[in-house]
């Protein structure tokens, strides 16, 4: 069985906050090798000044990637496409956003990198880090409409309520029908 591939963000000077998402397969099952893919998509001109980091997941018949993104305007965002097979997709949209502006309950960034969704019981959570002027400030979470905590990074609890559509279901699912966070590599 052929492996999945990865999905990752490409850049190039000078701009390096403006990405292409790409893909890439291991060779072998070391996984020490890779074979780079073609570029799947590139900042589809909503405004942004900012474009990367993909989270690809399952949504019913379909696959679902979400990128995270800032926008003229200074408001923060989650890019969502679709596809029937992780080669082609379509853009479908703004699945989440936010002003930087919006301080209540918490101030939310003017860019959201790393954008991910689970469902967390009868709850879709929507996961970010927070950022503004290239620096990171913590990770926040949304649940579907209500606010909720984190543990920051570095240290005080903030929430993130963005308002998105409420039938995504993620792609890291465990066996036993959990979801379970993913990750990143950087290197």
């Amino acid at each position: 069985m052929e492996p999945p591939p990865c999905f990752y963000t490409s850049v190039t000077e000078p701009d390096l906050d403006i990405g292409t998402v790409r893909s890439a397969t291991p060779n072998d099952d070391s996984w020490d090798s890779w074979t780079k893919g073609g570029k799947l998509t590139t900042a589809p001109d909503l405004g942004e000044v900012a474009y990367r980091d993909p989270f690809v997941f399952r949504d019913g018949g379909q696959w679902r990637m979400f990128v995270g993104a800032g926008l003229e305007g200074r408001t923060a965002a989650a890019v969502s496409y679709s596809s029937p097979d992780l080669s082609q997709w379509t853009l479908d949209g703004i699945a989440a956003q936010r002003s930087g502006t919006e301080t209540d309950p918490v101030w939310t960034g003017t860019m959201w990198e790393c954008p991910q969704l689970f469902d967390i019981g009868s709850s879709h959570v929507l996961v970010t880090s927070i950022w503004e002027d290239d620096v990171l400030h913590y990770v926040a979470y949304g649940v579907q409409g209500r606010c909720r905590r984190i543990r920051s990074v570095p240290s005080a609890g903030k929430t993130l309520c963005p308002r998105w559509d409420s039938n995504r279901v993620p792609a890291l699912r465990r066996s036993n029908g959990q979801d379970m966070p993913g990750g990143r590599v950087d290197g």
